[in-house]
Protein backbone atom coordinates (compact mmCIF):
# COMPACT_ATOMS: atom_id res chain seq x y z
CA UNK A 1 0.00 0.00 0.00
CA UNK A 2 1.34 3.44 -1.24
CA UNK A 3 1.51 5.63 2.27
CA UNK A 4 2.72 5.85 5.35
CA UNK A 5 1.43 2.95 7.79
CA UNK A 6 0.72 4.77 11.13
CA UNK A 7 1.66 3.34 14.31
CA UNK A 8 -1.34 1.66 16.13
CA UNK A 9 -1.90 2.09 19.30
CA UNK A 10 -3.59 -1.02 21.47
CA UNK A 11 -6.62 -2.22 19.78
CA UNK A 12 -8.79 -3.47 22.67
CA UNK A 13 -12.03 -5.18 22.18
CA UNK A 14 -13.49 -1.78 23.06
CA UNK A 15 -11.92 -1.09 19.67
CA UNK A 16 -13.24 -3.71 17.97
CA UNK A 17 -16.88 -2.56 18.84
CA UNK A 18 -16.89 1.02 19.06
CA UNK A 19 -18.78 3.86 18.08
CA UNK A 20 -21.68 2.25 16.29
CA UNK A 21 -19.23 -0.23 14.20
CA UNK A 22 -19.40 -3.58 15.76
CA UNK A 23 -17.01 -6.46 14.45
CA UNK A 24 -18.73 -8.49 11.34
CA UNK A 25 -18.12 -11.48 9.49
CA UNK A 26 -20.18 -11.98 6.98
CA UNK A 27 -20.04 -14.15 4.28
CA UNK A 28 -23.51 -13.45 2.30
CA UNK A 29 -26.72 -13.46 4.46
CA UNK A 30 -29.60 -15.23 3.40
CA UNK A 31 -31.58 -12.56 2.84
CA UNK A 32 -29.31 -11.01 0.02
CA UNK A 33 -28.61 -8.12 2.31
CA UNK A 34 -25.16 -6.62 2.31
CA UNK A 35 -22.24 -8.47 1.73
CA UNK A 36 -18.66 -6.81 2.45
CA UNK A 37 -16.20 -8.79 4.53
CA UNK A 38 -12.78 -8.00 4.41
CA UNK A 39 -10.78 -10.97 2.71
CA UNK A 40 -7.95 -12.38 3.57
CA UNK A 41 -5.59 -15.08 2.02
CA UNK A 42 -3.90 -15.82 5.62
CA UNK A 43 -7.61 -17.00 6.91
CA UNK A 44 -7.27 -15.30 10.53
CA UNK A 45 -9.64 -15.87 13.25
CA UNK A 46 -11.28 -12.28 12.24
CA UNK A 47 -11.07 -11.70 8.98
CA UNK A 48 -11.77 -7.81 9.76
CA UNK A 49 -8.77 -7.06 12.41
CA UNK A 50 -7.71 -4.49 10.83
CA UNK A 51 -3.67 -6.33 11.66
CA UNK A 52 -2.32 -4.26 8.27
CA UNK A 53 -5.73 -1.92 7.22
CA UNK A 54 -5.10 0.88 9.52
CA UNK A 55 -3.74 3.28 7.10
CA UNK A 56 -4.53 7.38 7.46
CA UNK A 57 -2.34 8.16 4.37
CA UNK A 58 -3.47 5.92 1.26
CA UNK A 59 -3.01 6.69 -2.75
CA UNK A 60 -5.22 4.35 -4.88
CA UNK A 61 -6.20 4.23 -8.91
CA UNK A 62 -8.72 2.44 -11.07
CA UNK A 63 -8.00 -0.86 -12.55
CA UNK A 64 -8.30 -0.54 -16.06
CA UNK A 65 -11.27 -2.50 -16.81
CA UNK A 66 -14.24 -1.85 -19.50
CA UNK A 67 -16.66 -3.25 -16.95
CA UNK A 68 -16.54 0.37 -14.87
CA UNK A 69 -18.98 1.35 -17.93
CA UNK A 70 -22.12 -0.13 -18.65
CA UNK A 71 -25.23 0.96 -20.41
CA UNK A 72 -23.46 3.84 -21.42
CA UNK A 73 -22.93 5.40 -17.67
CA UNK A 74 -19.37 5.19 -16.22
CA UNK A 75 -19.24 4.37 -12.48
CA UNK A 76 -15.78 5.72 -11.79
CA UNK A 77 -16.59 9.20 -11.11
CA UNK A 78 -19.66 7.84 -8.36
CA UNK A 79 -16.50 6.26 -6.72
CA UNK A 80 -14.17 8.81 -6.61
CA UNK A 81 -16.92 11.11 -5.11
CA UNK A 82 -17.51 8.71 -2.44
CA UNK A 83 -13.19 8.58 -1.79
CA UNK A 84 -12.60 11.81 -2.19
CA UNK A 85 -15.60 12.44 1.21
CA UNK A 86 -12.86 11.27 3.32
CA UNK A 87 -11.00 14.20 3.32
CA UNK A 88 -13.85 16.66 4.53
CA UNK A 89 -13.51 15.00 8.41
CA UNK A 90 -10.80 17.54 10.50
CA UNK A 91 -8.77 16.58 13.63
CA UNK A 92 -8.90 19.11 16.47
CA UNK A 93 -6.39 21.40 15.11
CA UNK A 94 -7.88 21.21 12.05
CA UNK A 95 -5.72 18.69 9.22
CA UNK A 96 -6.86 16.27 7.85
CA UNK A 97 -7.48 12.94 9.88
CA UNK A 98 -6.81 11.24 6.50
CA UNK A 99 -5.73 11.71 2.98
CA UNK A 100 -7.02 9.92 -0.21
CA UNK A 101 -5.38 10.66 -3.06
CA UNK A 102 -5.66 9.53 -6.85
CA UNK A 103 -3.24 8.07 -8.87
CA UNK A 104 -2.96 6.92 -12.31
CA UNK A 105 -0.45 3.57 -12.09
CA UNK A 106 0.15 2.58 -8.39
CA UNK A 107 -1.44 2.35 -4.64
CA UNK A 108 -4.69 0.66 -3.65
CA UNK A 109 -6.30 -1.28 -6.72
CA UNK A 110 -9.85 -0.05 -6.67
CA UNK A 111 -11.36 -2.80 -9.00
CA UNK A 112 -15.09 -3.37 -10.44
CA UNK A 113 -16.60 -7.13 -10.73
CA UNK A 114 -19.89 -8.96 -11.63
CA UNK A 115 -20.43 -10.45 -8.49
CA UNK A 116 -24.16 -11.48 -7.70
CA UNK A 117 -26.68 -8.81 -6.24
CA UNK A 118 -26.18 -9.59 -2.68
CA UNK A 119 -22.68 -9.19 -2.60
CA UNK A 120 -21.70 -5.47 -2.31
CA UNK A 121 -17.94 -5.25 -2.30
CA UNK A 122 -14.89 -6.46 -0.21
CA UNK A 123 -11.51 -4.93 0.44
CA UNK A 124 -7.99 -6.58 1.35
CA UNK A 125 -5.20 -5.70 2.77
CA UNK A 126 -3.12 -8.75 4.17
CA UNK A 127 -1.65 -10.08 0.43
CA UNK A 128 -1.79 -6.29 -1.39
CA UNK A 129 -4.21 -3.74 -0.67
CA UNK A 130 -7.59 -3.48 -2.98
CA UNK A 131 -10.67 -3.24 -2.92
CA UNK A 132 -13.68 -4.04 -5.00
CA UNK A 133 -17.33 -3.24 -5.78
CA UNK A 134 -20.44 -4.61 -7.48
CA UNK A 135 -20.79 -3.32 -11.24
CA UNK A 136 -24.09 -4.44 -11.82
CA UNK A 137 -25.33 -1.91 -9.57
CA UNK A 138 -26.96 1.25 -11.37
CA UNK A 139 -27.68 3.32 -8.69
CA UNK A 140 -24.62 6.45 -7.60
CA UNK A 141 -25.95 5.73 -4.06
CA UNK A 142 -25.34 2.41 -4.18
CA UNK A 143 -21.39 3.42 -5.42
CA UNK A 144 -21.10 5.81 -2.81
CA UNK A 145 -21.72 4.31 -0.15
CA UNK A 146 -19.49 0.80 -0.93
CA UNK A 147 -16.58 2.14 -2.26
CA UNK A 148 -16.55 4.75 0.91
CA UNK A 149 -17.22 1.72 2.98
CA UNK A 150 -14.34 -0.37 1.68
CA UNK A 151 -11.96 2.43 2.02
CA UNK A 152 -12.49 2.65 5.53
CA UNK A 153 -11.86 -1.18 5.97
CA UNK A 154 -8.59 0.00 4.69
CA UNK A 155 -8.17 2.89 7.16
CA UNK A 156 -9.16 0.36 9.98
CA UNK A 157 -12.92 0.71 10.04
CA UNK A 158 -15.11 -2.10 10.88
CA UNK A 159 -18.87 -3.47 10.62
CA UNK A 160 -21.48 -1.92 12.81
CA UNK A 161 -25.26 -1.37 13.16
CA UNK A 162 -27.55 0.92 10.67
CA UNK A 163 -27.95 3.59 13.88
CA UNK A 164 -25.25 5.66 14.74
CA UNK A 165 -27.69 7.30 17.62
CA UNK A 166 -30.82 8.10 17.66
CA UNK A 167 -30.33 11.82 16.50
CA UNK A 168 -27.43 10.82 14.27
CA UNK A 169 -27.16 10.64 10.49
CA UNK A 170 -28.72 6.89 9.70
CA UNK A 171 -27.28 4.97 8.53
CA UNK A 172 -23.33 5.25 9.11
CA UNK A 173 -21.03 3.72 6.34
CA UNK A 174 -19.88 0.99 7.91
CA UNK A 175 -23.38 -0.67 8.36
CA UNK A 176 -23.40 -4.04 7.60
CA UNK A 177 -26.40 -6.90 6.71
CA UNK A 178 -29.06 -4.47 5.43
CA UNK A 179 -30.20 -3.96 1.68
CA UNK A 180 -28.47 -1.07 -0.47
CA UNK A 181 -31.95 0.50 -0.44
CA UNK A 182 -31.56 2.18 3.24
CA UNK A 183 -28.40 3.51 2.25
CA UNK A 184 -27.96 7.06 2.41
CA UNK A 185 -29.24 9.27 -0.69
CA UNK A 186 -26.24 12.23 -0.39
CA UNK A 187 -22.70 11.92 -0.35
CA UNK A 188 -21.15 12.87 2.53
CA UNK A 189 -19.93 11.63 5.25
CA UNK A 190 -22.48 11.02 8.13
CA UNK A 191 -21.85 11.63 11.74
CA UNK A 192 -20.38 8.37 12.83
CA UNK A 193 -18.11 8.38 9.72
CA UNK A 194 -16.04 11.52 11.35
CA UNK A 195 -16.32 10.02 15.14
CA UNK A 196 -15.00 6.63 13.71
CA UNK A 197 -12.01 8.63 11.61
CA UNK A 198 -11.55 10.22 15.07
CA UNK A 199 -11.33 6.58 16.74
CA UNK A 200 -9.19 5.46 14.06
CA UNK A 201 -6.32 8.39 13.67
CA UNK A 202 -6.86 11.74 15.98
CA UNK A 203 -3.67 12.92 16.71
CA UNK A 204 -5.19 13.40 20.62
CA UNK A 205 -4.38 11.21 23.42
CA UNK A 206 -6.90 8.22 24.19
CA UNK A 207 -10.21 7.45 21.87
CA UNK A 208 -12.71 10.09 21.04
CA UNK A 209 -16.00 8.97 21.05
CA UNK A 210 -16.92 11.78 19.05
CA UNK A 211 -17.41 13.74 15.75
CA UNK A 212 -16.05 17.69 14.93
CA UNK A 213 -14.92 17.22 18.16
CA UNK A 214 -12.67 20.78 17.44
CA UNK A 215 -15.06 22.57 15.84
CA UNK A 216 -13.22 22.84 12.30
CA UNK A 217 -16.06 21.67 10.60
CA UNK A 218 -18.28 24.22 11.78
CA UNK A 219 -21.10 23.78 14.07
CA UNK A 220 -21.69 20.34 12.02
CA UNK A 221 -23.09 17.41 14.18
CA UNK A 222 -23.91 19.23 17.47
CA UNK A 223 -27.29 20.33 18.89
CA UNK A 224 -28.36 22.85 21.61
CA UNK A 225 -30.92 23.41 24.01
CA UNK A 226 -31.09 26.49 23.38
CA UNK A 227 -29.08 29.98 22.72
CA UNK A 228 -27.31 31.02 19.98
CA UNK A 229 -24.69 28.74 18.92
CA UNK A 230 -21.96 29.71 15.33
CA UNK A 231 -18.51 28.96 14.39
CA UNK A 232 -15.40 31.33 14.60
CA UNK A 233 -12.84 30.62 12.09
CA UNK A 234 -10.09 31.30 14.20
CA UNK A 235 -8.64 32.07 17.43
CA UNK A 236 -9.49 28.43 18.62
CA UNK A 237 -7.53 26.58 21.44
CA UNK A 238 -5.03 24.56 19.70
CA UNK A 239 -6.68 25.16 16.10
CA UNK A 240 -8.25 27.78 14.55
CA UNK A 241 -11.90 26.98 14.61
CA UNK A 242 -14.52 26.64 17.89
CA UNK A 243 -17.90 27.73 19.04
CA UNK A 244 -19.57 30.84 20.23
CA UNK A 245 -22.36 30.06 22.37
CA UNK A 246 -24.85 32.52 24.05
CA UNK A 247 -26.54 30.30 27.00
CA UNK A 248 -29.88 31.66 28.31
CA UNK A 249 -29.52 29.71 31.23
CA UNK A 250 -26.62 27.27 33.11
CA UNK A 251 -28.83 24.84 32.65
CA UNK A 252 -28.66 24.77 28.86
CA UNK A 253 -26.17 22.41 26.86
CA UNK A 254 -24.28 21.77 23.30
CA UNK A 255 -24.94 17.93 23.07
CA UNK A 256 -23.71 14.87 20.74
CA UNK A 257 -24.89 11.18 20.79
CA UNK A 258 -23.36 8.39 19.74
CA UNK A 259 -23.93 4.73 20.00
CA UNK A 260 -21.40 2.56 21.41
CA UNK A 261 -21.48 -1.16 21.73
CA UNK A 262 -19.85 -2.85 23.87
CA UNK A 263 -20.59 -6.82 23.34
CA UNK A 264 -17.88 -8.21 26.24
CA UNK A 265 -15.78 -5.35 26.25
CA UNK A 266 -15.33 -3.46 29.73
CA UNK A 267 -14.14 0.04 29.47
CA UNK A 268 -14.03 4.19 31.25
CA UNK A 269 -15.16 7.21 29.92
CA UNK A 270 -14.89 10.78 30.33
CA UNK A 271 -16.07 14.20 29.47
CA UNK A 272 -13.72 16.91 28.50
CA UNK A 273 -13.96 20.05 26.82
CA UNK A 274 -12.17 23.78 26.32
CA UNK A 275 -13.74 27.34 26.95
CA UNK A 276 -13.27 30.36 27.78
CA UNK A 277 -15.31 33.59 28.36
CA UNK A 278 -15.19 35.70 25.24
CA UNK A 279 -15.47 39.28 27.47
CA UNK A 280 -13.88 40.09 30.44
CA UNK A 281 -17.27 41.48 31.69
CA UNK A 282 -19.08 38.32 32.12
CA UNK A 283 -18.50 35.48 35.35
CA UNK A 284 -18.41 32.22 32.73
CA UNK A 285 -18.84 28.67 34.58
CA UNK A 286 -18.32 25.33 32.40
CA UNK A 287 -19.17 21.80 33.09
CA UNK A 288 -18.88 19.17 30.11
CA UNK A 289 -20.38 15.80 31.27
CA UNK A 290 -21.07 12.37 29.82
CA UNK A 291 -24.53 10.66 29.48
CA UNK A 292 -25.79 7.06 28.66
CA UNK A 293 -28.61 5.36 28.17
CA UNK A 294 -28.49 1.62 27.88
CA UNK A 295 -29.64 -0.18 24.04
CA UNK A 296 -30.56 -3.72 23.48
CA UNK A 297 -29.48 -5.50 20.13
CA UNK A 298 -31.75 -7.61 18.29
CA UNK A 299 -31.88 -11.35 19.70
CA UNK A 300 -30.89 -12.84 15.32
CA UNK A 301 -27.29 -12.79 14.57
CA UNK A 302 -26.84 -14.02 11.31
CA UNK A 303 -23.81 -11.18 10.29
CA UNK A 304 -22.15 -13.11 12.86
CA UNK A 305 -20.83 -10.29 15.17
CA UNK A 306 -18.26 -11.07 17.11
CA UNK A 307 -16.55 -9.65 20.85
CA UNK A 308 -19.84 -10.60 22.51
CA UNK A 309 -21.76 -8.28 20.00
CA UNK A 310 -25.39 -9.02 19.13
CA UNK A 311 -26.92 -7.88 15.96
CA UNK A 312 -26.94 -3.68 16.51
CA UNK A 313 -28.90 -3.21 13.71
CA UNK A 314 -32.82 -1.72 14.72
CA UNK A 315 -31.26 -1.90 18.44
CA UNK A 316 -33.77 -0.46 21.04
CA UNK A 317 -33.13 2.00 24.33
CA UNK A 318 -33.94 0.10 27.34
CA UNK A 319 -33.16 3.50 29.98
CA UNK A 320 -33.64 6.78 30.58
CA UNK A 321 -30.22 8.77 30.35
CA UNK A 322 -27.87 8.22 33.15
CA UNK A 323 -24.95 10.23 34.41
CA UNK A 324 -21.72 8.86 33.43
CA UNK A 325 -19.06 11.51 34.55
CA UNK A 326 -18.45 15.35 35.19
CA UNK A 327 -16.56 17.62 36.83
CA UNK A 328 -17.42 20.58 38.95
CA UNK A 329 -18.57 23.62 37.32
CA UNK A 330 -15.32 25.30 36.44
CA UNK A 331 -15.10 29.44 36.30
CA UNK A 332 -12.97 30.27 32.81
CA UNK A 333 -11.56 33.63 32.08
CA UNK A 334 -10.89 35.05 28.79
CA UNK A 335 -7.65 32.41 28.03
CA UNK A 336 -8.70 28.91 27.04
CA UNK A 337 -9.28 26.65 30.04
CA UNK A 338 -9.17 22.78 30.10
CA UNK A 339 -12.21 21.44 31.67
CA UNK A 340 -12.66 16.96 32.25
CA UNK A 341 -13.65 14.65 34.78
CA UNK A 342 -12.37 11.85 35.65
CA UNK A 343 -12.88 8.43 33.96
CA UNK A 344 -16.22 6.37 35.40
CA UNK A 345 -16.61 2.64 34.21
CA UNK A 346 -20.42 2.78 33.39
CA UNK A 347 -22.55 -0.58 34.42
CA UNK A 348 -22.22 -3.06 31.61
CA UNK A 349 -24.82 -3.13 28.98
CA UNK A 350 -24.80 -4.62 25.34
CA UNK A 351 -24.49 -0.71 24.30
CA UNK A 352 -24.80 2.54 24.88
CA UNK A 353 -26.14 5.51 23.36
CA UNK A 354 -23.10 7.97 24.96
CA UNK A 355 -24.34 11.90 24.81
CA UNK A 356 -21.75 14.84 25.45
CA UNK A 357 -23.64 17.74 26.89
CA UNK A 358 -21.15 20.97 27.28
CA UNK A 359 -23.37 23.06 30.08
CA UNK A 360 -22.11 27.04 30.92
CA UNK A 361 -23.32 30.15 31.20
CA UNK A 362 -21.59 34.07 30.91
CA UNK A 363 -23.29 35.99 33.98
CA UNK A 364 -22.47 39.76 33.41
CA UNK A 365 -20.63 41.48 35.71
CA UNK A 366 -23.21 44.06 36.52
CA UNK A 367 -26.69 43.20 35.20
CA UNK A 368 -28.17 42.25 31.31
CA UNK A 369 -28.04 39.44 29.11
CA UNK A 370 -25.53 36.79 29.15
CA UNK A 371 -22.68 36.59 27.28
CA UNK A 372 -20.65 34.42 24.76
CA UNK A 373 -18.60 31.61 25.77
CA UNK A 374 -16.17 30.03 23.76
CA UNK A 375 -16.11 26.24 23.11
CA UNK A 376 -13.22 23.60 21.84
CA UNK A 377 -12.32 20.52 22.18
CA UNK A 378 -15.18 19.06 23.15
CA UNK A 379 -16.23 15.44 23.67
CA UNK A 380 -16.52 12.23 24.90
CA UNK A 381 -13.13 9.63 25.47
CA UNK A 382 -12.87 5.95 26.02
CA UNK A 383 -9.82 4.18 27.25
Amino acid sequence: MAGILRTRRRLSARRRARVALSLAVMTGAADGSLYTSTESSAAPAYPQDPNNCNDSSIMWRFETNSGWTKNGVDRRPWVRAAINTLDDARDYNGSPLVSVTEHASIGVEVQVKDKPMNQYGSAECVSGASFWVNGNYTSSKFYWHVARHEMMHLMGAEHGGNIDSKNGDNPPTMMTCKDWSTFRSVNTLAQDDAAYLNWLHSGRDYRQLHANYGWEQGTSYWGKTAGALSYKSSGGSLGPGYAAWQAPTGNDYLYQTVAVHTGDDNESYRAITAAKSLSPDYKTAVRPALYRRNIAHQSSNSCEYADGVGNPNDYSVTSGWVLVAQPSSTVVGTGWTGVQSAFSNPANAMGYEMQVRIYGVAVPNSGGATGYIGIDNSRGDGT
